[in-house]
């Protein structure tokens, strides 16, 4: 600024006509800038500094050259002219050799500083010199000797070139505080403490002792000899008394070192009986995971002395579970976060788990020594929640069995519900279309012994059919209403009737398209010794299932019978899909379907099975996929029963309601009995049937039913007076 703006006393500060070059000033700020930016640390500062500290080195070494070799690179005025005639001025513009060599020294100790240890020696060096040359300029202002910073016929370094050069020289100094007297004031030992409290006294008593004679000797208060005598004396007696004081210091931490060795000792004492006691494994590693540091229990789990430890990776002392330890420990160091987590070590013939809670383990000044850690021994906790969780998944799949078991239950009676509903709802239609039917036929008999046209003849023979077919309908409704298992099974059925009555359900329960054929004709005058609504039921429920099989597709369903070897042959066979093998070793267990499960319960294949079974038959299936099923049921036959007496029991059914008389009706004529429903009065009945409103004395044996009872109520309170 003072050579762009012509301000003189910038350029010289003490007034002596020496100046400040202005190379000397661009190197001081390069050299400046340099030192700054590297003690921020960036890494884009560090590149920076380095190119400043570089230029600030060219430009002291291209000087210093140009005053070694007499040669004029016409470096000096590149920026500014100086005219001719300057004090201690070798060329116009040129800075002296000694702030050229000073530059050259300080950017090459600024470029050495970035580098690896033997590099930051050296520019430690550097420094040192550098402080040393700056200093003999500032000495020789100090006092007046003109000679240590101006060399005859060669340029003077200016007084404020020689402060700010030895300025950054202690700077650079600084930027390496583990190199010599930089390390040495900076530890925190005895010796560090010492060298801070005489460092600035050292340097500074002489120069102020040797000015002050100086300024003595001007004003004649005494000769050459007499100052330099004193000044010997004074120094000896300050420099005594600046070591004595500080001998006093060091003693002083001497004995608090001692103190705090000695509170040391009983800390590593306790630590050391409590990492002896401790059931937990206490070690310390270094970086690389060397062990530094164990406990006896480490000992007992590792089953080596501690010698054989120390100073050993994982990876030499364990298995392959060394591998996932070791990244445990590189990751909490990288993190520098404490961590717990399990580890499983291979020791003794056994895996055991530990729980480990490792820290990065730092000095005093927050550099990474390695990691700490405390282990414990959790094999027999882990061992006990695996148990319990076992226990856990037991209960739980106990739970979920007993809760599948009361689905199904539910399910059972639902369905029980359900078909209980339907078998009452089948009896009364049944029982309602044969009273409705009733007066149609009369009345179709007193048509048939009319005179009528052929035609009209035709006609009424086709209603007579349909009423035959609507009166077996309603026969077959009320035979699959009865409970299979309320009638004894081995009660036998004849084949003939018992097709004509129930054929109308089967037919009528296949969907559209698919066609019924019966085969029947070879064991029509047959008996077999099984009741009708167990046959029924299990021969409605095989129709039942060809026809969901054909639901789909268009085909028949054939029912055929046959009597060889003393049994009855009833086949069902449909021409559907056909079962795979395991379906068809499967479809009579319990609860199997293959339909959805809101359309069928699985239960009535079973339920064949145990009709069959309980009547003395066995079931055969036959089935290839895609070439239909087919099922045979094997029955013993049964004799005809014995003819009724010929004195037939009389009843009297006494009830208001019309579908419960008519199923009193039903159930006491399948009894034998002669009913009489419709008087007024009771004669000597042997039986009297009447409901609960029902007042007055009645003679005979009497049966009262209590409001809407249910089918298996009325049955079995009939049987029962029947005895």
């Amino acid at each position: 600024m003072g050579w762009a703006a012509d301000v003189p006393w910038l350029l010289d500060w003490a007034q002596t006509g020496i100046t400040q070059k202005a190379n000397n000033a661009i190197a001081m700020m390069l050299a400046g800038a340099a030192v700054v930016l590297q003690a921020q640390g960036s890494a884009r500062g560090q590149r920076v500094s380095g190119v400043l500290a570089l230029g600030a080195a060219v430009i002291g070494g291209l000087t210093l050259y140009q005053h070694l070799t007499g040669v004029n690179l016409g470096i000096d005025t590149l920026l500014f002219d100086e005219p001719p005639g300057a004090r201690a001025t070798s060329a116009p513009g040129r800075m002296g050799p000694l702030a050229s060599l000073v530059f050259l020294l300080l950017g090459g100790g600024l470029l050495l500083a970035r580098r690896g240890r033997a590099a930051r020696r050296v520019a430690h060096a550097l420094g040192i010199v550098t402080v040393a040359l700056a200093g003999i300029a500032v000495q020789g202002y100090l006092f007046g000797a003109d000679f240590l910073y101006a060399v005859p016929r060669l340029t003077a370094i200016a007084p404020q070139t020689a402060l700010l050069l030895m300025g950054l020289a202690v700077a650079l100094l600084a930027l390496l505080p583990d190199q010599g007297v930089t390390a040495v004031l900076t530890r925190e030992d005895a010796g560090g403490a010492l060298l801070r409290r005489i460092l600035l006294p050292v340097v500074l008593l002489p120069l102020v002792l040797g000015w002050l004679r100086l300024q003595a000797e001007k004003l004649q208060l005494f000769d050459a000899a007499f100052g330099t005598a004193l000044l010997t004396f004074l120094l000896v007696i300050l420099l005594v008394a600046l070591v004595t004081k500080s001998a006093r210091h060091v003693g002083d931490a001497s004995r608090q070192q001692t103190r705090a060795e000695d509170a040391l000792g009983r800390s590593n004492a306790l630590l050391a009986a409590l990492s002896e006691h401790s059931p937990d494994m206490l070690y310390a590693k270094d970086r690389e995971g060397r062990l530094l540091l164990v406990n006896p229990t480490i000992e007992r789990v590792y089953g080596r002395p501690a010698a054989e430890l120390l100073g050993r990776r994982d990876a030499e002392l364990l298995g392959p579970e060394a591998a996932a330890i070791h990244a445990n420990d590189q990751r909490i160091m990288a993190t520098g976060r404490a961590e717990a987590v399990e580890e499983v070590l291979a020791t003794g013939g056994e895996h055991r788990t530990f729980l480990s809670t490792k820290a990065p383990w730092r000095d005093a000044q927050g550099r990474l020594l390695g990691l700490i850690g405390i282990s414990h021994d959790i094999t027999e906790r882990k061992a006990a929640e695996a148990e319990l969780q076992r226990h856990r998944e037991h209960l739980e799949q106990l739970v979920a069995e007993r809760t599948a078991e009361l689905e199904a239950s539910h399910q059972r009676l639902r369905h029980s519900e359900r078909m209980a509903a339907i078998g009452t709802l089948s009896t009364g239609l049944g029982h309602d279309m044969g009273n409705l039917l009733m007066p149609v036929r009369v009345r179709l008999d007193s048509l048939a012994r009319m005179e009528l046209p052929e035609e009209a003849e035709r006609e009424l023979e086709g209603i007579r059919t349909a009423a035959e077919y609507l009166r077996r309908l309603s026969g077959g409704l009320r035979l699959l209403a009865l409970d299979p298992r309320a009638t004894p099974l081995g009660e036998p059925t004849p084949v003939g009737p018992w097709w004509t009555e129930a054929e109308p359900v089967f037919r009528n329960v296949l969907p559209r398209g698919v066609a019924l054929e019966a085969r029947l004709e070879e064991a029509a005058a047959c008996w077999v010794a099984m009741s009708r609504p167990a046959l029924t039921q299990a021969v409605f429920n095989l129709v039942q299932n060809a026809g969901d099989a054909l639901k789909t597709r268009r085909g028949r369903v054939v029912v055929s019978a046959t009597v060889a070897e003393g049994q009855l042959r009833l086949t069902v066979a449909d021409d559907g899909p056909g079962m795979t093998e395991e379906v068809r070793r499967r479809c009579m267990e319990p609860f199997f379907t293959t339909k959805p499960r809101g359309i069928s319960t699985g239960l009535g294949l079973p339920l064949v099975y145990g009709l069959v079974t309980e009547a003395g038959g066995t079931v055969e299936i036959a089935s290839v996929p895609g070439d239909g099923a087919t099922f045979t049921l094997r029955l013993p036959l049964g004799a005809p029963p014995a003819p009724p007496p010929a004195s037939r029991r009389r009843a009297a059914v006494l009830i208001g309601d019309r579908r419960l008389r008519g199923l009193v009706v039903a159930e006491l004529k399948r009894l034998a009995y002669d009913v009489r429903a419709d008087l007024e009065g009771v004669g000597a009945e042997d039986l009297v049937v009447a409901d609960g409103a029902s007042d007055g004395v009645l003679p005979g044996r009497v049966v009262r039913l209590g409001a809407a009872p249910q089918l298996r109520d009325v049955q079995g309170a009939l049987r029962e007076a029947h005895r």
